[in-house]
């Protein structure tokens, strides 16, 4: 028996969705052509695979039945061209990298140069977002692979799998007119008078020190607060004040001598950087190269 492929998308889409135009939207048909396809295989099962339920249309049980199948088939002649594509172009193809702000910022410039040197006709698309929008993005397959900060523990019960590949310090910055400038090592409570300069409440880092604060039981005493890294480092640079943030973004300016960085004592201070992906997805040849090199010790490097 043979069976248009397009019928079982449709049949897949129509039963994800419970949608007939979603599926002619997807597909790039009309409606009454998905109509027309969902009528054929019906005919060659026999049986009717939905029924209307108010505005809804849902699945009958031997909808129900062959949805799996049909879904397996579809997976199965995907992966099918992965395979084709991975010995055609073993050393071309594209790979969708997601990062969250500050390893998109100051990790991922260098990382993706350095790759390209490696490996010149890989692609490299780069998406920067919240991590968690990171990690909504790689659930549903609009991304390959995720490089995100994280302060916490692993995600628990999740589809994603997260290997720490970096880590990242967290240091103090002051300008080069300010008392601590010859300083290598701040306690973290000499900060509790001290006017700060942080990222807003949603960013991880500005989260972590207020977790770390409430630890000693003092308030933050925050002078200024700002959504971008950059304008932080010019403010700290023009002694109004000093802030807490990952190496990773002040290394410049600290070789550079622009501002002085110096350790904190006092409590553990360390931000992983996690390489994230989907479990037991099937990887392209382009993408194995691209994990391969992230996870070498090549990394560390950067920050150096």
């Amino acid at each position: 028996m043979i069976m248009d492929l397009i019928k079982l998308k449709a049949f897949c889409i129509i039963a994800k969705s419970g949608s007939f135009s979603k599926a002619a939207e997807e597909l790039f048909v009309t409606q009454p052509a998905v109509s027309a396809q969902i009528h054929d295989l019906e005919s060659i099962y026999e049986t009717k695979l939905f029924e209307r339920l108010g505005h809804r249309i849902i699945l009958t049980e031997e909808g129900k039945a062959l949805l799996p199948f049909a879904e397996l088939i579809i997976k199965t002649l995907e992966e099918s061209h992965f395979a084709v594509d991975d010995v055609r172009n073993s050393t071309a193809g594209i790979i969708r990298v997601g990062a969250s702000m500050l390893p998109g910022m100051y990790l991922l410039p260098e990382i993706i140069a350095s790759f390209k040197k490696e490996c010149p006709h890989i692609s490299v698309l780069l998406t920067v977002a919240l991590a968690a929008k990171i990690r909504h993005m790689l659930k549903e397959n609009e991304l390959d692979v995720g490089i995100v900060g994280s302060y916490g523990r692993k995600h628990q019960k999740s589809v994603l799998e997260e290997k720490q590949i970096l880590k990242d310090r967290i240091v103090l910055i002051v300008g080069n007119e300010h008392s601590w400038r010859n300083r290598s090592s701040v306690n973290i409570r000499e900060l509790i008078d001290e006017p700060l300069i942080l990222p807003p409440k949603p960013a991880l880092t500005r989260q972590f020190i207020e977790d770390k604060f409430k630890e000693i039981g003092k308030p933050l005493k925050i002078e200024h607060e700002f959504g971008n890294i950059e304008i932080i480092k010019r403010m700290v640079q023009q002694n109004l004040g000093v802030s807490i943030l990952p190496f990773s973004a002040v290394k410049k300016e600290y070789a550079n001598g622009w501002l002085k960085v110096c350790s904190l004592s006092g409590f553990k201070l360390e931000r992983r950087i996690l390489l994230v992906y989907r479990k037991n997805r099937r990887m392209s040849g382009a993408l194995k190269k691209f994990l391969s090199y992230i996870e070498t010790d090549k990394l560390e490097n950067l920050l150096q």
